[in-house]
């Protein structure tokens, strides 16, 4: 990713990743509680619904760890600015 520029103002070049950095000062991707109530649900419902569930609602991310699909997610301020 930090091969990837966008321009900012006249000339000024900044990294994606510098952006980034600065956007998650104040925001979070935090799990909606329609995430904790399904996947407690699919735990319960055993060790074979819970795997079909697990796959069917997470992906991999681009380090490799597995997150909830968008729709269990959603953008919220920091309670504390860094």
């Amino acid at each position: 990713m930090s091969d990837l520029f966008y321009f900012e103002d006249e000339g000024n070049v900044k990294s994606e990743d510098d952006t980034k950095d600065k956007f998650f000062k104040f925001a979070e991707i935090t799990y909606t509680k329609e995430y904790y109530k399904d996947y407690k649900s699919a735990q319960e419902a055993g060790d074979k619904y819970f795997k079909d569930w697990f796959d069917n609602n997470h992906y991999e991310d681009f380090r490799g760890k597995m997150k909830p699909a968008y729709y269990y997610t959603k953008l919220s301020p920091k309670r504390e600015v860094e």
